[in-house]
Order: structure tokens, then C-alpha cells, then sequence
């Protein structure tokens, strides 16, 4: 069974001939008494998939923000941890429990540093990449709406040519009536195969748009719940971590006074 997409390219590039050759007999202008096909659905299907890539990127652009900042954190983390451990190496001849104790605030602060890279890597796999790979499916949406909207037009076309037609054969004298009754018939032909086009790519497009809505909602779900549980489970162990630190902190103690004179 041909993909979808196989089926809309198909269906879009045979329509095309038929759309312009239905228009350059009407010189560009349908006949007054013709009224277009109308397909609603379509149109709202256009402004939908529209509105949700326009929100869509949104949220892609600032969750990359988002997980860029704990990226930059975890940069900033290192250096921190690093001069804690410096200053501990300052203090280790002057006061050795304090030493000690930004010994220990130094190697913490590397774990969270890790923890946040930890946590922006997870962040992106779950969330924004997903989240950029739905505007790369909107896209290709748009498509298929635009192959079902061009679809429609070339059906539209095709009836506004074979009402020409009819109307220059009701008013042609005989010896031109042959010829313009063959046109016409070639053009019935060409709009039932422009209709039958039409009503294909249509049930294709109604289908593909039902399992995208279908695969969309289980795909966000499964993205936000990840998300959020990423941040609950990095909270914690951030939280744990410092709290692990709060002890040794509270235990440094003074310097034992200097000796006395003899």
C-alpha cells in the first residue's frame, strides 16, 4: 500500500496540469454563474496546524533556554568548586576544620555540577528534542493540507472550465458544435478524474490529521510527565546533596588557642 506522502505527491502533481490548463482556458476568470466547492475542514485544519507550530516553536525556544541555563550552571559549578577547594588548600595551615569543611563544599558543589549536566542531557532528550522534531511533523502537515487545499482547487478549476465550455457550446453555431461538444465531454472526464482526486487525498489528509492528533496527545503526555519527573528527581538529589554538606559545615570549629608562656 503506497505511504501517504506517496499518495499526496501523486495526487498533487497530477492535479497541477489540470489546474492550470482549467484556468488558461478561462483566461485566468471563472464564469459568473460559478460557484467554487468549499471545504471548510481544510481551512480549519490550515489555521490550526498554523497556530500550533507558531506555539509550539515558542515552547521549543525558550524549554532550549530553559535547559541552557543548567547547562551554563553546571560551567559555573565547576569554577566554583575548584576555588572552594583552593581556598581550603589557603586554610589548611591556619584553621583545619574550616579547611576541611570547604574541602568537602568544594567536592559537593563538583556533584551538583555534574547533577546538573545530568539534568540538562535528560531534559533534552525528553523535552526538547521531541519538541523540535514536532515542528519538523507540522511542516509536513501544512504539506498535506496545502496538496488537499491545491486538490481542491484543481477540481474547482476543472468545473469553472467544463461551465465555459457548456455555455460556449449552448451558444455556438453548428458548424463549430462538434468541436465544442467533444471539449466538453473531454472536460466532464477531466473533472470527474479532478473530483475523484480530490475526495483521495481528502480521506488521506482526514486520516493522516486523525492519527497525528491520536499520536500527539499520547507523545505531550509522555513529554511533560518526563519532564517534570526529571525535575522532581533532580531536585531531590540536589537538595539531598546539600543538605549532606549542612553537618560538616555546622561541625567547623576555632582553632585550638596558642600555648601559654612557660
Amino acid at each position: 500500500m503506497p505511504s501517504a506522502a506517496s499518495v499526496l505527491t501523486d495526487v498533487k502533481s497530477g492535479l497541477l496540469s489540470s489546474y492550470t490548463r482549467g484556468f488558461s482556458i478561462l483566461g485566468g476568470e471563472a464564469p459568473p454563474a460559478f460557484k467554487p466547492v468549499q471545504d471548510v475542514p481544510c481551512q480549519q485544519m490550515g489555521n490550526y496546524a498554523a497556530a500550533l507550530e507558531t506555539q509550539i516553536m515558542a515552547v521549543h525556544k525558550h524549554s532550549k533556554k530553559y535547559i541552557e541555563r543548567h547547562r551554563s550552571l553546571a560551567s559555573s559549578m565547576t569554577g566554583f568548586g575548584l576555588s572552594l577547594t583552593q581556598l581550603a588548600n589557603c586554610e589548611s595551615e591556619i584553621n583545619g576544620s574550616l579547611a576541611k569543611a570547604l574541602s568537602q563544599m568544594g567536592l559537593c558543589v563538583d556533584r551538583l555540577s555534574n547533577l546538573y549536566t545530568e539534568q540538562a542531557s535528560k531534559e533534552n532528550e525528553a523535552f526538547e528534542e521531541p519538541m523540535r522534531d514536532y515542528v519538523r511533523m507540522l511542516a509536513q502537515c501544512k504539506q498535506a493540507i496545502a496538496a488537499r487545499d491545491g486538490a481542491l482547487s484543481a477540481w474547482n478549476a476543472a468545473s469553472a472550465a467544463l461551465l465555459a465550455k457548456r455555455d460556449r457550446l449552448e451558444r455556438a453555431k453548428e458548424d463549430k458544435a462538434a468541436a465544442l461538444r467533444a471539449e466538453v465531454q473531454e472536460e466532464e472526464k477531466n473533472v470527474a478524474y479532478c473530483k475523484a482526486e480530490y475526495e483521495k487525498v481528502a480521506a488521506v489528509v482526514d486520516a493522516e490529521m486523525a492519527r497525528f492528533q491520536r499520536e500527539k496527545l499520547a507523545d505531550f503526555k509522555q513529554m511533560v510527565v518526563n519532564f517534570v519527573t526529571i525535575q522532581l528527581e533532580c531536585s531531590q538529589r540536589i537538595q539531598a546533596t546539600w543538605q549532606g554538606l549542612l553537618p560538616q559545615l555546622e561541625a567547623i570549629e576555632p582553632p585550638p588557642p596558642p600555648p601559654g608562656p612557660p
